[in-house]
């Protein structure tokens, strides 16, 4: 093959080559400007806001500024709060015990501030984010509870009666508190599981982790142990570990010497 051939063939394939990434370009840039408009079409805001997203009273005056909006966040678009303990796991395979805890505790602390905040700020959303990391899911996780709480508290201390604000929360529960409820164990016994071993609804462990984490310091545990221990500020000490057939596991591991939580060993989720 002559040389002025091999030149022409060789030009061919750049330009060949040029138009292919020219079109993959042109794709991603599609890509995303559809994107972006399917979260516009999903946006739903609160009819009393400003054009800065902010949420206003009737009269239009801006309740305050968010840690880095500028506002409160009201009934942004973004996907829902989506991710059960069983989807995470599946969109994250490789997450390890010690990250599903985190995640699962912060999920249901999040979900518990938004339905809070939905009730004070009707139609209140959290703002969009992706993320691409269980540890990133918590982190969105974190955030958007700090959000709706602030914002929340910036709604009630603007319309407390002489600028009192928001009363402070309540103190920890003890774990009798939360695990004995009007003096009867939490749960039911499933068998084949022992009596000491109680089962609960997918609501009644959401609430479970965020009782028995609220002001408690995470500890290391014992090795081998697939999950983390926590000291509560009551002093007891729970463990929280994913179980290879029962999922995400509550262990009392320091009772204090309390005989009211002698009957008690774990809790399941149903």
């Amino acid at each position: 093959m002559s040389m002025p051939r091999v030149s022409s063939l060789r030009q061919e394939r750049a330009n060949w080559l040029r138009v292919q990434a020219e079109v993959a370009y042109v794709r991603v840039l599609f890509s995303g400007q559809s994107y972006f408009e399917a979260l516009q079409r999903g946006q739903r805001f609160n009819p009393n806001h400003d054009d800065r997203g902010r949420f206003t009273t009737g009269d239009r005056q801006s309740t305050g500024s968010s840690h880095n909006s500028g506002g409160a966040r009201v009934a942004q678009a973004g996907p829902a709060r989506p991710q059960s303990r069983t989807t995470i796991l599946a969109r994250f395979p490789a997450a390890t015990p010690t990250q599903e805890v985190r995640w699962a505790i912060s999920d249901a602390i999040a979900r518990q501030e938004i339905a809070q905040t939905e009730t004070v700020i009707p139609g209140y959303r959290p703002r969009p984010s992706v993320t691409s990391t269980i540890d990133g899911e918590t982190s969105r996780n974190e955030a958007d509870a700090r959000d709706a709480r602030e914002a929340r508290d910036r709604i009630q201390m603007g319309t407390s009666t002489g600028g009192a604000g928001v009363a402070p929360g309540s103190a920890p529960k003890s774990l009798v508190d939360v695990c004995l409820p009007n003096g009867r164990l939490i749960g039911e016994q499933i068998k084949p599981a022992g009596a000491s071993v109680r089962t609960v609804t997918n609501e009644e462990f959401d609430q479970l982790l965020r009782d028995m984490t609220s002001g408690a310091v995470e500890t290391n545990p014992s090795p081998g142990y697939q999950g983390l221990w926590y000291r509560r500020p009551t002093g007891e000490m729970i463990g929280i570990r994913r179980s290879k057939n029962n999922g995400l596991t509550i262990d009392i591991v320091d009772r204090l010497g309390n005989p009211a939580l002698d009957e008690l060993k774990r809790i399941h989720e149903r």
